[in-house]
């Protein structure tokens, strides 16, 4: 829990220093914001790597099935 609000803590500051003229609740909602939006990010890049991942998997599947069908026919 520490790690989070070290986290937000810091981005807080970061915008704070950044723009030392807005309000506290404007910090903080801009704030909100750019974590959700580093959430998102995030979130589809797993969701691409998953799909990488998977289609790797299946390729590799195909192959093997196609080594394993093709020894068969030649014993």
């Amino acid at each position: 829990m520490e790690r989070i609000s070290d986290y937000v803590d810091g981005i807080m500051n970061r915008l704070n220093s950044e723009s030392p003229n807005q309000s506290e609740e404007t910090i903080a909602v801009v704030s909100a914001l750019n974590i959700a939006e580093e959430y998102f990010k995030e979130k589809d890049i797993k969701t691409n790597l998953e799909k990488d991942y998977t289609d790797l998997l299946d390729e590799l599947i195909s192959k093997a099935n196609s080594i394993s069908e093709a020894i068969e026919d030649n014993l």
